[in-house]
């Protein structure tokens, strides 16, 4: 038997708080949309587009591609990045 443990993957991250989705537009680089009944930000990729709620994290992977995450996936699977 082995052990193993997951690799060390460096991502960029904002929290949408739902109040700067201007930021998370910078962030992503293209247009973010709020939908305003409900503070959800409809952030528009293709071939499909991404939803994020106030507290969930847009994460930018290594390969470029994007994704959401929950307050409590985020923190449970990343970690600040110290610089040397």
């Amino acid at each position: 038997m082995a052990k193993y443990r997951t690799k060390v993957v460096e991502v960029e991250a904002v929290q949408y708080d739902g109040a700067n989705h201007d930021d998370v537009a910078r962030f992503v680089g293209i247009y973010a949309d709020i939908e305003p009944r409900s503070k959800a930000l409809c952030i528009r990729m293709r071939p499909e587009s991404l939803w994020a709620l106030p507290g969930d994290w847009v994460v930018c992977k290594a390969d470029g591609s994007y994704s959401v995450c929950l307050d409590s996936e985020f923190i449970s699977t990343y970690e600040p990045h110290k610089e040397d």
